[in-house]
């Protein structure tokens, strides 16, 4: 099964409406698969972010947020210690793509290095 079926087969059956509910009363989901919608949730944001960085482009804040919501509720349900790890991972996931160099400025850079970034990678992707 992929990350993106495993992700809708988790999502078709647990929905928010201000709270964790199962909308099938035989799935209870493991702690492992809360972790991994944590992960799946904070990387479609992470990558948002990184669009912005690397492009000065990203997708629609709605779904950031949205994303958000569902990451809270789940840590009412999993705790705040199991989603600082989700969150952990993923972001070490996104350190090693972009390389240490690129993460620094991620992190911690000016205005100045984020425009040099996406003046270097408009120009990667026009050749």
């Amino acid at each position: 099964m992929s990350e993106g079926q495993f992700i809708r087969r988790l999502t078709d059956k647990v929905i928010s409406e201000g709270q964790l509910r199962l909308a099938d009363a035989n799935f209870q989901p493991s702690r492992q698969d809360l972790f991994e919608l944590v992960k799946y949730y904070y990387r479609c944001i992470a990558e948002r972010h990184l669009d912005w960085f690397l492009y000065g482009q990203a997708g629609g804040h709605n779904y950031e947020m949205w994303a958000w919501s569902r990451i809270l509720l789940i840590e009412k349900s999993a705790g705040e210690e199991a989603v600082a790890k989700a969150l952990e991972e993923v972001d070490r996931e996104k350190e090693r793509q972009l390389g240490p160099d690129l993460w620094e400025i991620f992190m911690t850079g000016t205005e100045e290095q984020w425009a040099d970034v996406r003046e270097k990678s408009w120009k990667a992707l026009n050749g």
